[in-house]
């Protein structure tokens, strides 16, 4: 039950930002990109369709044993084989999201366009919008105060005295 109220917490916040995010040229290049760089990485005579589902495998492993870079490893190499399906690059966007990868965002909008399936597109655009609202600018957060120096508290205050 918390499970569910958080995500629809983060959908409901999340929603405007997403919709815009997936309005962006930038990110679509990008993503047109790092794909078309992942497919080019194989030459078409030296790709190897049969070791796919074994790399697939490995990566969901190394996803839950926190090897969050051999996992990336495993699904570019069967993206770069031939595995250019929605699922794959959710995964990739989940390992790099994990991994803090600057590919993750261009991945979770490749997962988005690939997706038949509806809630792998919706868990896409989740992904997308969690990079979006977990990135944050340096510096400091204007909305909290200071904290307040420990001898300017010990100080206190006291009285005026009227002379």
């Amino acid at each position: 039950m918390l499970r569910a109220l958080l995500v629809l917490c983060l959908v409901s916040t999340a929603a405007p930002g997403m919709a815009q995010e997936y309005q962006s040229k930038e990110l679509a290049d990008a993503a047109r990109d790092w794909r078309r760089e992942l497919i080019d990485s194989v030459p078409a005579n030296k790709k190897q369709p049969a070791l796919i589902a074994g790399w697939r495998r490995t990566a969901d492993a190394d996803y839950q044993a926190k090897r969050y870079a051999a996992a990336i490893d495993e699904l570019t190499r069967a993206i770069a084989n031939g595995a250019d399906d929605g699922l794959v690059w959710l995964r990739l966007a989940q390992n790099e999201l994990a991994a803090e990868d600057d590919h993750a965002m261009a991945s979770a909008y490749n997962a988005y366009l690939k997706s038949t399936d509806p809630v792998e597109r919706g868990v896409a655009r989740i992904a997308s919008a969690t990079m979006t609202m977990l990135a944050s600018a340096s510096g400091s957060i204007h909305f909290h105060p200071s904290a307040i120096s420990w001898s300017y508290l010990v100080r206190g205050s006291v009285p005026r005295s009227h002379t």
